[in-house]
């Protein structure tokens, strides 16, 4: 299911969790705008703390950089974070907020981001996975790739925290 035509040649998904802020930041400062393309970056943070990662990601970018509102339409040339102890899914509208699922395991789900990327934007859909704990992201990840999606993963080696980078390469490797 292909959402209306927003002018969008690819939406990239970001998914990280510790160590991820530094890699975040290196991978944003080399975007230029006219790309047309949207980011949503999905970082696990605690949901007892405010966040900081919008004043964070504006200082490595010449990029928008918004926190996701519920609804949010989906703008090229823009990056947009994914609040503390929300999930987020894209829909027709564009990305909506939604309650976390009860699961074992941090907000945002980088997985249930990922399989809506696939379901809605396939083939135009980049899923990226980076520094962190865990393996948050690694399933949702061959969901992109299954829909002809474009899926890249951080190096282990290079990352803070190799977890979900190294159980995302397994978990594609596996099929």
């Amino acid at each position: 299911m292909q959402p209306a035509d927003t002018g969008l040649d690819h939406v990239v998904v970001i998914g990280a969790s510790a160590g991820g802020l530094e890699a975040i930041q290196e991978l944003l400062a080399h975007l230029p705008a006219g790309g047309h393309a949207t980011y949503v970056v999905a970082q696990h943070l605690s949901p007892d703390h405010p966040s900081q990662l919008v004043d964070l990601l504006k200082r490595s970018t010449g990029l928008e950089v918004i926190s996701v509102a519920d609804q949010q339409p989906l703008t090229v040339d823009r990056v947009v974070v994914v609040p503390p102890n929300c999930d987020a899914i894209f829909t027709e509208e564009g990305l909506s907020l939604a309650e976390p699922e009860p699961r074992f395991g941090p907000s945002p789900s980088i997985d249930r981001l990922f399989d809506s990327l696939a379901h809605h934007w396939g083939h135009r859909s980049v899923a990226i996975v980076l520094s962190g704990t865990g393996s948050d992201g690694a399933c949702g990840l061959r969901a992109v790739g299954a829909a002809g999606g474009l899926t890249l993963v951080q190096s282990p080696a290079s990352a803070r925290f190799d977890g979900m980078p190294s159980a995302a390469i397994a978990w594609v490797a596996s099929t």
